[in-house]
């Protein structure tokens, strides 16, 4: 579990919330795992919280999971939940 994405403003601080991961082990490469791309994780982070910022009308995102290998990174779901708005 992460902090909120609007955090992530800075690539310094996504790497900071990635590395605060429970199972960063695994991100490493611990049990014989290949360490996953890290950089990839940042760059969705960065991307989002800038997404998140230049859309003020988003009240919350939900991506889960997220699958990450020395490849890359890949979303299998997503869900954006918008503010109401009211038209008079």
């Amino acid at each position: 579990m992460l902090k909120p994405i609007a955090q992530a403003k800075a690539r310094e601080d996504a790497y900071e919330m990635i590395s605060e991961i429970k199972g960063q082990a695994l991100l490493d490469g611990a049990k014989g795992m290949t360490p996953v791309k890290k950089e990839a994780l940042v760059d969705i982070l960065v991307k989002l919280s800038r997404f998140v910022e230049a859309h003020p009308e988003i009240k919350a995102f939900d991506l889960n999971p997220l699958f990450a290998d020395s490849q890359g990174v890949v979303a299998a779901d997503a869900r954006i939940i918008l503010k109401k708005c009211f038209r008079r």
